[in-house]
């Protein structure tokens, strides 16, 4: 909900200085650069293995 959120707010503050038909450019490169600086999501919350 977070991520949805900080994208939209990218996306509508940068449509303010470049044109709107780049708006999924935006999107998409804000996605890559975050997949790349930021792998394990935005909290980097790890998992524990589940014990049986």
């Amino acid at each position: 909900m977070l991520g949805g959120f900080f994208l939209g707010i990218v996306e509508n503050l940068g449509i303010w200085k470049i044109q709107a038909g780049w708006k999924d450019t935006i999107a998409f490169a804000v996605l890559i650069i975050f997949l790349l600086f930021r792998p394990g999501g935005i909290f980097n919350v790890k998992a524990e293995p589940e014990r049986v």
